[in-house]
């Protein structure tokens, strides 16, 4: 039932959670792993990010309690293109190459091309463009041999995009060309007007007045009933793509319409100008309230989760043959390829080679989060909480990131 609701999250959702709650009933391990990764795809369709990596984390544990390795690099998968949708793109990049030193040796060619063209998309929305270029060809290359056409096609559109951004416009309008022909070869037309809109861009650039007008005119022709071809993406879309796309939209605008003496009178940008600054300074009062709002509602979670969330204990065992207590560990700080283990009662930390992702799949998700790119922290030792830092109960303060708050407010129950 939950395979048949794959793309309805809402009905998915509903079924993992029935379907965990049978396995967790008569204690059927494989039935668990399951119904967590369930969860965490649903979660994931629905952008509860967070939530979802909580389950694959789940699902992952019970996939390495199991043996079953297929099942681990699937997860392995999920995580990254979860990573990338939140912009943590290291993390995402990690996971992809993590499958890719696994299926280079393997004879599964096909998921090995598609965790190059992963981690190809990710390097590109992390605005990469060397690495993409060299991840994305690796992919176009495995999926000619495979004769994946349709994947073919919409990497060598990505790939176009890459070129552009480098400011190679010759090699991009090759590669965007390519990209079109196969697309009409294979009959692909969802794929016709974001082709048109690059290829548009690139001869903007190359200052080719009539196949820029040919190229917007096709774009508009070809767009599909109700979509915008700005929201149709290959892969990840990146900040230099997005702006490169809205000022086409503004170009073009400018070219089909004559009408704009309106937009060009003083009076008019006056007002509009007034409007902007008065939706501003209601925004930032607004944002000021929330984030004290925000604040308070955080530090009271935090004592309801002390009081309420009693955590048994875990041996944590380090490559270091060093043996830690799950509870007596205040906080992980990385620094460059080691960590720092910081135990309560010890004044010096225990180190280990290791990186913050691998360890974070080890601790008890309920008690352990990251809120830092470079901090583990256990929210037992928690003390004082404020937007920008925490402090723990010996007197630390820890920089608290704003990207990362929401995985401590997930672990905390908060909406």
């Amino acid at each position: 039932m939950t395979r048949k609701h794959l793309r309805t999250p809402d009905s998915l959702l509903l079924y993992s959670q029935k379907m965990l709650e049978f396995s967790q009933k008569h204690n059927l391990t494989n039935g668990k792993k399951e119904a967590y990764r369930f969860l965490g795809i649903a979660n994931s369709r629905l952008q509860n990010y967070q939530k979802s990596n909580l389950f694959f984390y789940k699902a992952l544990r019970f996939s390495k309690e199991l043996g079953d390795t297929r099942f681990e690099h699937i997860i392995y998968n999920d995580l990254s293109i979860n990573h990338r949708n939140t912009k943590y793109y290291d993390s995402a990049i990690y996971y992809s190459k993590k499958l890719i030193n696994i299926y280079r040796t393997s004879d599964d060619k096909r998921s090995l091309n598609m965790s190059y063209m992963n981690l190809g998309i990710s390097y590109f929305s992390k605005l990469s463009l060397d690495s993409a270029q060299y991840y994305l060809d690796q992919s176009i290359k495995g999926f000619k041999k495979n004769e994946n056409l349709m994947l073919v096609t919409n990497n060598l559109s990505l790939l176009a995009e890459v070129y552009f951004q480098k400011e190679d416009y010759n090699k991009a309008l090759k590669i965007a060309d390519s990209s079109q022909k196969l697309a009409e070869k294979l009959k692909l037309q969802r794929n016709y007007s974001r082709n048109y809109n690059l290829l548009a861009r690139i001869h903007n650039k190359l200052n080719n007045k009539e196949a820029y007008n040919k190229y917007i005119k096709l774009e508009e022709a070809n767009r599909l009933k109700n979509i915008d071809p700005r929201n149709i993406k290959v892969g990840g879309i990146n900040e230099s793509q997005q702006k490169s796309i809205t000022q086409h939209y503004l170009d073009k605008e400018k070219h089909l319409s004559e009408d704009k003496l309106f937009y060009k009178n003083n009076l008019f940008k006056i007002v509009a100008l007034a409007i902007f600054l008065f939706f501003i300074s209601i925004y930032f009062y607004k944002k000021n309230n929330k984030s004290q709002n925000e604040i308070s509602l955080l530090r009271e979670k935090l004592k309801s989760h002390a009081e309420n969330n009693i955590v048994e204990s875990e041996l944590l065992y380090l490559k270091s043959k060093a043996v830690i207590n799950s509870n007596k560990l205040r906080f992980i700080k990385s620094a460059g390829h080691y960590l720092e283990f910081h135990i309560a009662g010890k004044e010096k930390p225990e180190i280990d080679r290791n990186s913050l992702i691998s360890i974070l799949e080890t601790l008890p998700s309920q008690q352990f989060v990251r809120i830092h790119k470079s901090y583990i922290v256990n929210i037992a030792y928690i003390k004082i909480i404020n937007s920008t830092k925490l402090m723990l109960n010996d007197g630390t303060w820890i920089n608290l990131s704003r990207t990362y708050k929401q995985q401590l407010k997930e672990v905390l129950n908060i909406k």
